[in-house]
């Protein structure tokens, strides 16, 4: 989680973990600050403000050599009854995150936050999994991306199954321009090539 983070902030901001494991973030100088990006800016307000907050949320980080991977596209967030794998607890896959990438339209910073803000919204806030994903976690992932994620509740994202293939398929506007994003997943994860389509910058 720190190296993607990090790098979202184009190295400007450090993450620290304590021994508690709450986390910190630093603060900028005003260098640093005019150096970032809009997408790098979202994503350090971002989780600043949610660092900062006087409650706090906690994450179950696994990779793809945890068997719950194979349950879970990308996040699960605890909440979904009947196909939760873990009730109670926001689990991140950090694998499917790192496959993302961090060069396209849809980034693995962008569906950190995604997950984050998302998780910290259900948490601390009481919101239910489905407003946390449309009010919160898709416009935070749109402007850490600099896009605009073209979902909502009645328009959700298309799914195609094919054996132990799944594709998602995410409109988004970048520049003014429509395209579709599809990410596939192999039993359930992203694989670190090919996986993410139609997604170059």
């Amino acid at each position: 989680m720190k190296q993607v983070a990090e790098a979202g902030m184009g190295g400007n901001a450090t993450m620290t973990q304590a021994a508690n494991g709450n986390w910190t973030l630093s603060s900028l100088t005003n260098e640093q600050a005019l150096n970032m990006t809009p997408e790098q800016t979202a994503m350090y307000n971002s989780l600043s403000t949610m660092i900062s907050d006087s409650k706090t949320a906690s994450f179950n980080l696994i990779d793809g050599s945890n068997p719950l991977s194979s349950q879970i596209l990308v996040g699960d967030n605890g909440t979904a009854a009947g196909y939760t794998v873990t009730p109670g607890v926001h689990t991140i896959d950090m694998g499917d995150v790192k496959n993302m990438g961090s060069t396209g339209v849809l980034t693995g910073q962008g569906a950190l936050m995604h997950e984050v803000s998302e998780g910290f919204q259900i948490q601390t806030r009481g919101a239910s999994g489905t407003d946390a994903h449309y009010n919160t976690a898709i416009p935070t992932e749109s402007a850490v991306n600099g896009v605009t994620i073209n979902l909502n509740r009645q328009s959700p994202p298309t799914v195609t199954t094919n054996g132990n293939s799944q594709s998602v398929n995410i409109p988004v506007t970048i520049n003014g321009i429509q395209r579709t994003v599809t990410i596939t997943f192999i039993n359930g994860n992203i694989p670190p090539s090919g996986g993410v389509l139609n997604n170059n910058r």
